[in-house]
């Protein structure tokens, strides 16, 4: 019932256009349209598919969202994550509690403990613990492509996307001699810009080379394209996501809106 008011308002005055109805549902709940065999074979071709689907990435925006709505509040830290983490689960469970979900929704459950009681969370720790808990639910899951994708592709972000990010970062860095107090206002905009795409860069490839042999094996594509394609799609990615959560928040206060 939730997913069918959720699916009402983000389809509100968009009643016409049924592919960027399914678009967007898509993108935001992982829901299965019609009509949208076309557009999907783009997204594969490209190597951004995995927009379509409830994973890690989804489930990281929704929690900064929320953590960028809850900052304002003054709320202490605790009381934050104690928010966010009822708000995941809801959210996993609102979308069919696929593998890929439950991963992210428990790794990310993992980590904000973590923080929680002032222990610091190992990701790999935290990628196990999902893998266990998923398995002891449902065996089968192991030979699932979904779920061998979804923990090969946030392995390889975890092993790889930093050692690529401090390989690209230097390359735009000021004098490594000069004081970072003697920066220019040009030089510290022009780090910054770095570290970013350094960083993005990072991610991005990594997750290309993560997915590379399950794209290749189960869809028999390879495309160089992705790494430019997903610089692109994934901010824009972020901002359908941000917009359908605004819109359901907006929804059960002001419909207008």
């Amino acid at each position: 019932r939730a997913r069918t008011w959720i699916c009402q308002q983000l389809e509100r005055d968009l009643e016409d256009t049924p592919q960027i109805t399914g678009l967007v549902e898509s993108m935001v709940l992982g829901m299965r349209a019609d009509g949208l065999a076309d557009i999907k074979e783009m997204f594969q071709r490209t190597g951004t598919l995995h927009l379509f689907a409830v994973s890690g990435l989804n489930v990281a925006m929704l929690g900064a969202l929320v953590w960028l709505v809850l900052k304002p509040l003054r709320l202490r830290r605790g009381a934050a994550i104690l928010l966010i983490i009822p708000i995941l689960w809801a959210y996993a469970l609102i979308t069919g509690l696929s593998a890929s979900c439950v991963r992210a929704t428990i790794m990310g459950t993992a980590l904000l403990i973590g923080y929680l009681v002032d222990r610091p969370p190992l990701i790999y720790n935290s990628l196990a613990a999902a893998g266990l808990a998923i398995l002891a639910w449902d065996t089968n899951q192991l030979f699932s492509p979904g779920f061998q994708f979804s923990f090969a592709l946030v392995w390889a972000i975890s092993f790889l996307a930093q050692r690529i990010q401090r390989r690209i970062e230097p390359l735009g860095q000021p004098d490594p001699f000069l004081p970072r107090a003697l920066w220019t206002a040009r030089q510290k905009l022009g780090s910054h810009m770095t570290t970013t795409i350094a960083a993005t860069l990072g991610v991005t490839v990594a997750a290309w080379l993560g997915s590379l042999f399950f794209t290749a094996g189960y869809f028999h594509l390879f495309s160089l394209a992705a790494i430019g394609a997903n610089l692109v799609a994934v901010p824009l990615a972020f901002a359908v996501l941000a917009l359908g959560i605004f819109t359901i928040a907006a929804s059960m206060l002001w419909p207008f809106a």
